[in-house]
């Protein structure tokens, strides 16, 4: 396909009536789609703009009569979502940070320093992959109770979410195999003029995977920052808690045009790092495409 074509359809197919039809057709399909996907985002903000008696009337209202839009400041200071939106950047920043480090050391041992039973370590990482993390909640939440060996309890601490969210077999797995696929000779190269393995992994692995390190980077911080339960479960103090959290809170006892208000509040950080940065995940993909 070259530049002249029209995405999936070509410019000489464009020109015929059958082309035109299928352009079109797939114009509002993805329309449609488009529409589906961004209602509910819709729907969340100018919800939070109804009073508190307006949500409760049949029918579909796509807009309120008289919108409030103090909900938004009020439910902001109300509910002191700042302090969870810090709470929640501390987690989530300290967690993707440890997970990170976690998995590019632990993929470059596995891609490249052929660690003894490194193919069972690879095996048992798979293993981890196929079971829901809802069923080694208890155990998990047992464990940072009392951690073994040292009797030390991570409940009401940071450490007992960044000690579990350092560990993604997911993100170990992928690393290692963009590890594998970069040129042996280069390393080889560095070894011969005196370089050690951590002056290979530091100022050479690390470097060339900037992109995939990123698209990683990025999937941990959305996928963390919606986590629920384990917060829940060791964060029991009110001033540590992350705005998941605190949404779950509101919900129990307060108005809903509040509550849509807050949540919708609590979708925009996620929402605005996956825009912003969505060139690295691009990137990211179209060179793991590459590489493959």
């Amino acid at each position: 396909m070259n530049s002249t074509d029209r995405g999936v359809i070509s410019r000489v197919e464009s020109r015929s009536v059958p082309g035109r039809m299928r352009y079109y057709i797939l114009v509002g399909c993805l329309t449609v789609m488009a529409l589906v996907f961004f209602f509910p985002i819709y729907y969340a903000f100018v919800g939070g703009m109804f009073n508190a008696t307006e949500l409760y009337k049949p029918g579909i209202h796509l807009w309120p009569d008289n919108p409030r839009f103090e909900n938004y400041t009020d439910s902001i200071i109300k509910y002191n979502l700042f302090r969870q939106f810090l709470n929640s950047f501390i987690i989530v920043g300290g967690g993707v940070f440890f997970q990170m480090v976690v998995s590019t050391l632990a993929a470059y041992s596995l891609a490249r320093l052929n660690p003894v039973g490194g193919r069972y370590i690879q095996f048992g990482m798979l293993i981890t992959l196929l079971i829901p993390s809802i069923a080694y909640i208890i155990p998990l939440y047992r464990t940072l109770v009392n951690i073994p060996l040292l009797n030390i309890s991570l409940i009401n601490n940071y450490g007992g979410l960044w000690l579990p969210y350092s560990m993604s077999a997911f993100a170990i797995l992928v690393l290692k195999d963009f590890f594998q696929k970069i040129p042996g000779e280069l390393l080889d190269a560095a070894r011969i003029e005196g370089a050690n393995n951590l002056t290979l992994f530091l100022k050479f692995i690390l470097p060339l995977s900037q992109s995939i390190i990123a698209v990683l980077a990025i999937l941990a911080f959305v996928n963390l920052w919606k986590d629920f339960l384990l917060p829940y479960l060791v964060l029991q103090q009110a001033d540590l808690q992350p705005i998941t959290v605190r949404l779950w809170t509101i919900a129990q006892s307060e108005p809903l045009n509040l509550q849509m208000s807050a949540s919708f509040v609590a979708m925009l950080p996620p929402i605005f790092i996956a825009i912003v940065l969505q060139k690295f995940i691009l990137r990211g993909i179209s060179i793991g495409s590459i590489k493959g």
